[in-house]
């Protein structure tokens, strides 16, 4: 997650939230399918799903 470093820089609060839910939501998948997150295929496109819909920087 990158958080702001200084005070001039902003950051969307609708961002954050939608982070921590795609992260919810992709480790209740893993878990209900039963595969490891450590799987080099997972981890390749894991960081992506977790961005996914969020504002760039």
């Amino acid at each position: 997650m990158n958080y702001p470093l200084s005070d001039n820089e902003g950051f969307s609060l609708a961002s954050l939230k939608r982070t921590y839910t795609n992260e919810f939501l992709l480790n209740l998948f893993l878990s209900k399918l039963e595969l490891d997150p450590n799987n080099e295929k997972i981890q390749s496109v894991y960081q992506e799903l977790r961005n996914y819909g969020t504002i760039a920087a």
